[in-house]
């Protein structure tokens, strides 16, 4: 018998609050008018402390959320399962990590890492960043920036992902639109007979190509599904 691959794309759905970049009751203003800014490389350039407060604010926050039941469960499949596995996120925080998951693949960059601009290196990174920082590569200051993909910047990892779709008998979108990119996308992706489901807290839209919907708090039916999935395997 074939192996069973499962790739999981999860989303911000499955994060507590909506994920750390959405907009939080908390919020002072000017974080709010940020959220239209912080992903456009030239507000960076025009302004880099101001995009820079954003994200040390993000980043302090951080440090305050633990991982929802669903990264929890996401993290029990991955250990449990006995085939071939791999978490795709496109979520910028570190709870995958924290729940367990092994080396799950962050689509649009990471909070906690900050990248030189000048010799490009990437570096761990739970601190502020501003003018006084110094890469560890190459001493120059003030040139780290948010590890996080932009707008007109590619995906990480994207061949990796592409090419483990190719191959995988299972695709679940967690948390994630399944008509919006990269959920459409990577589902064009796998076999014709593989598996493929998509979960999200609002009704999905029937055409997106899934063959399969869930409605639901991410928490609960993430969990059931993981249940379901290695209760599947054991029979």
């Amino acid at each position: 018998m074939a192996r069973s691959s499962i790739v999981v794309l999860s989303g911000a759905g499955i994060c507590p609050g909506g994920g750390i970049m959405a907009a939080h009751a908390g919020d002072s203003l000017w974080e709010r008018q940020l959220l239209e800014e912080v992903t456009v490389p030239m507000a960076y350039r025009q302004d880099p402390l101001r995009i820079q407060g954003f994200y040390n604010a993000r980043r302090r926050r951080l440090a305050d959320l633990e991982p929802s039941a669903a990264h929890v469960a996401l993290a029990r499949l991955e250990t449990a399962w006995p085939g071939d596995f791999l978490l795709v996120t496109t979520n910028v925080d570190d709870l995958h990590e924290r729940a367990g998951s092994r080396a799950p693949i962050h689509l649009f960059g990471e909070l906690l890492k900050a990248r030189c601009t000048e010799c490009h290196h990437v570096h761990p990174w739970a601190e502020d960043l501003d003018f006084s920082s110094c890469c560890p590569s190459c001493a120059t200051l003030g040139q780290l920036r948010p590890n996080i993909v932009w707008y007109g910047e590619p995906p990480l990892e994207m061949q990796r992902v592409h090419a483990t779709l190719a191959q995988c008998t299972c695709f679940l979108a967690l948390g994630t639109p399944g008509y919006l990119h990269p959920a459409a996308g990577f589902r064009e992706d796998v076999p014709p007979s593989a598996r493929t489901l998509v979960l999200g807290a609002e009704p999905a839209e029937e055409s997106d190509g899934f063959r399969e919907h869930r409605v639901g708090p991410a928490d609960s039916e993430v969990t059931d599904l993981v249940a379901e999935l290695l209760a599947e395997q054991e029979s």
